[in-house]
């Protein structure tokens, strides 16, 4: 039996975006093949009650321990060391703890190299020199103490290896997993307007300006778009924006798996405008339960969605004015292909599948360490 442990801080808050989507359905598919494992997650502030119930057979530690500062630099270390941990594994692009020792190997997984760029680039006054300062130690020991380095896709991992100095050889990709429908999800009515649906923040590099003004350009026959994820991430003006149309916009902030799946199975095309992105887990949800994806052409995209969605121009709104145009002018049967190749790519992406990736990496670490 081994004791694998987690990074905590996707479980800390009540809402699931991506990083707690990937650390939350990799969990339990190590469970589902290793039961005579023991699960542990660490946090220096509580879990959120919603994951104690979703995830019974994990072990929290939780309680509260001071500031976060005390917690990385010496109770993490300590807390693993004295419950016997065979490997600690952190999902959230950093936190390889300091003084864990050689005894406990550490896996960490790179979703993007976004946190890198902010945390490098030149800060305002003390408190941006000592978040760079610190972060300079936590990217060093990344590099020199990291038995291994997860990404979850090769557009992330050739920039990782561009922007961060780590070298191709020392990251395994393993890409994120597609539901599995479990609900029954209906396809869009004709008799009704068409919605369209964005799942995710709004902040500067998801390019929610583009998305909403596109929308606004040539809306038609009453077609809404509807939001789900928080907002607090958008800056004011397009909060204002949203505000102020709506006859457009639905902002329903987090809903749970089976809301989400039934606003994918009616919604006329996920609307995926980021500039950027690791991987971009909704596109892979969206084609899965045969929801047609109108996405921003950048290369990462191009890579998970292989040709089953409707590319258009992040920078332009009316590039995407006209790739909506596009989709609400093709027949039935034209549609019907679009979402058949969306099934047929989203079914490459399982979470059984990554668990086989990590579960090989985890048992070549624990088999050195013994």
């Amino acid at each position: 039996m081994a004791k694998i442990a987690f990074n905590g801080r996707p479980f800390c808050d009540a809402g699931l975006r991506g990083l707690g989507r990937h650390t939350v359905e990799l969990m339990r598919e190590l469970r589902r093949q290793r039961p005579d494992w023991e699960f542990h997650v660490y946090s220096h502030v509580p879990v959120a009650p919603v994951w104690r119930e979703a995830l019974p057979w994990v072990v929290f530690h939780d309680r509260p321990r001071g500031p976060k500062l005390l917690w990385d630099y010496v109770l993490l270390g300590r807390e693993l060391r004295r419950d016997g941990i065979d490997l600690y594994h952190s999902t959230v692009n950093q936190g390889v703890p300091v003084f864990l020792g050689a005894r406990i190997p550490c896996a960490v997984t790179i979703h993007d190299t976004f946190t890198h760029e902010a945390l490098t680039a030149p800060g305002v006054g003390l408190r941006g020199a000592w978040a760079r300062w610190r972060y300079r130690g936590e990217w060093r020991r990344l590099r020199e103490q990291a038995a291994v380095l997860f990404t979850v896709s090769r557009t992330a991992r050739d920039e990782i290896v561009e922007r961060m100095g780590i070298t191709a050889e020392r990251l395994t990709v393993c890409f994120n997993g597609a539901p599995t429908p479990s609900v029954p999800v209906s396809a869009p009515s004709p008799a009704q307007p068409p919605y369209y649906l964005h799942v995710g923040g709004l902040e500067g590099r998801k390019n929610a300006e583009v998305m909403l003004g596109g929308f606004l350009l040539g809306r038609r026959s009453g077609a809404r778009l509807k939001l789900v994820g928080g907002r607090v991430s958008a800056p004011p003006h397009l909060q204002e924006l949203i505000d102020a149309h709506p006859e457009a916009f639905d902002s329903l902030g987090h809903i749970d798996d089976i809301a989400l799946a039934r606003l994918y199975g009616g919604a006329h095309a996920l609307l995926f405008p980021s500039l950027r992105e690791g991987f971009g887990l909704p596109l892979v949800e969206a084609m899965a339960h045969g929801c047609p994806v109108v996405a921003a052409d950048i290369p990462v995209f191009r890579e998970i969605a292989d040709g089953a969605a409707l590319f258009f121009d992040p920078r332009d709104p009316r590039a995407l004015d006209a790739a909506i145009a596009c989709l609400e002018a093709t027949d039935s049967t034209e549609r019907e292909a679009i979402v058949e190749r969306g099934r047929r790519r989203a079914a490459e992406f399982t979470w059984a599948r990554v668990a086989d990736i990590v579960l090989k990496r985890y048992l070549e670490v624990l088999a050195w360490k013994s």
